[in-house]
């Protein structure tokens, strides 16, 4: 529907977990490209038009999700992507996923009527970035109706090598880089998605994650990394060409049990919150010998629920080992809803 020089679409803008955004049918927009990308960044906002979309300006809140109908012969429900609106850049990355957003696709699917209400038995999602698959068990009442809050168990099948084909991508457990006539300790695991991970004490040690010289410092080891996977044609131009791959994890010093603390960045900006892919590939890494995260939280880990804090929230992510040790799952719960349904205009 137009109107006045505006595209109308229905829009259910809704949380999942600790991220919100617009999620809609993936047929409401053009083809991916250029024209896809103009009309997300209308309608989630950025630069000067941030006050003018739905969006909320962080890496949590400046998030899209486009849902399609599974291709004929699939053995899928539905297919989805994830966009991240790149903050001030004026570009949106398809490369990766959400974990939390991904929560919130059964039960847009079940509030749109594409699937019945009475539906029994996991929801089936293709996501068509990473080509991964992942089971969505949803929880609701037996009365639901939009708004009210669902509970949704997001197992990712197969998740090593979700995005770069490899969970070492370097071919290493451990690695070492240089930034700013430092080295420095990583790992980088793609597990549902592929992560850098540093030991904050080395990164930090007795300064401020948030001092503006130390994120940059990190995003200069997160160059580093994107160029030696191939993904940038340089470190200093990694933000522009691959702004979200790698997505960085400090690890905190072992804390109690198996609790595991961690702070996490996106797109060059702290995360107060765990992010789901981190605490998913977090679970798959510690059983990885010789990685950072096992080496920091211990001897390689089995199958079994593991909790990630940050400071300010706690997640429990699971792993599910095969009987040779390949990692066959990993999984999470998140509760999601609807907090408004209507049409946005672009």
């Amino acid at each position: 529907m137009t109107t006045g020089g505006r595209h109308g679409i229905e829009v259910h803008v809704m949380r999942g977990g600790t991220s919100r955004g617009p999620v809609l049918l993936g047929a409401d927009l053009p083809a991916a490209g250029p024209q896809r990308d103009s009309a997300v960044l209308r309608l989630v906002g950025d630069g000067p038009s941030l006050v003018d979309g739905l969006g909320g300006g962080s890496p949590t809140t400046a998030k899209i999700v486009l849902v399609y109908p599974a291709d004929p012969g699939e053995d899928v429900d539905f297919s989805y992507q994830v966009g991240n609106v790149v903050i001030g850049a004026g570009r949106v990355d398809w490369s990766g996923t959400c974990g939390n957003m991904t929560a919130t696709v059964p039960l847009f699917a079940l509030e749109r009527g594409l699937i019945a209400q009475d539906r029994r038995g996991a929801v089936r999602l293709r996501n068509l970035s990473t080509g991964g698959i992942i089971e969505c068990d949803l929880s609701t009442q037996a009365d639901h109706a939009p708004g009210r809050p669902a509970c949704v168990r997001t197992a990712y099948l197969d998740p090593v090598g979700a995005v770069l084909g490899a969970m070492l991508p370097t071919g290493a457990a451990s690695d070492v880089l240089e930034a700013g006539g430092r080295r420095v300790a990583a790992s980088i695991i793609d597990i549902s998605h592929p992560y850098l991970f540093l030991a904050h004490d080395e990164i930090v040690g007795d300064g401020d994650v948030g001092d503006p010289a130390i994120v940059a410092f990190i995003e200069a080891i997160r160059g580093e990394a994107s160029y030696r996977l191939g993904q940038a044609p340089s470190a200093a131009a990694a933000m522009d060409a691959s702004p979200a791959v790698p997505r960085v994890v400090l690890l905190h010093r072992q804390g109690a049990g198996d609790d595991v603390a961690i702070t996490a960045l996106s797109m060059g900006q702290v995360i107060s919150s765990v992010p789901v892919t981190a605490a998913l590939c977090l679970a798959g890494a510690r059983t990885i010998a010789g990685t950072l995260p096992s080496l920091m939280t211990g001897t390689a880990a089995a199958s079994g629920d593991i909790v990630v804090s940050s400071s300010a929230s706690t997640l429990t992510a699971g792993v599910e080992l095969a009987g040779n040790g390949d990692i066959r799952s990993v999984s999470v719960s998140r509760t999601t809803r609807t907090i408004m349904a209507g049409r946005a205009w672009i």
